[in-house]
């Protein structure tokens, strides 16, 4: 059963995390993660990281890379030095299996 979230996303963003929250942005990394969101959202999928606590995916064909890109600078500018992770964009290919960082 796919979650209405999932099914009705409009390209607000999904935040994935771990379990316990810590050291969460890497979920996006876990084996199988970004292959089945892709399948579920069926969409190519662009993600990033507001802090070391959850990655936000997006689907590539309702957000941009540079609208990822000025939210995070805005983030960062904003949350202090202590919470910065990450001005990246990442991008996750459903035909090829494979996460690129593109920004």
């Amino acid at each position: 059963m796919v979650p209405e979230i999932v099914k009705n996303n409009q390209g607000h963003g999904i935040f994935i995390t771990t379990v316990n929250y810590v050291n969460g942005a890497i979920a996006a990394f876990m084996p199988g993660v970004m292959e089945k969101l892709s399948e579920l959202l069926k969409s190519d999928l662009y993600f990033s990281f507001l802090n070391t606590e959850a990655a936000v995916i997006h689907k590539s064909n309702l957000v941009s890379q540079e609208v990822i890109q000025d939210a995070l600078r805005f983030q960062n500018y904003n949350c202090g030095s202590e919470d910065f992770f990450s001005e990246k964009v990442y991008f996750y290919s459903r035909e090829r299996d494979r996460i690129e960082v593109i920004g």
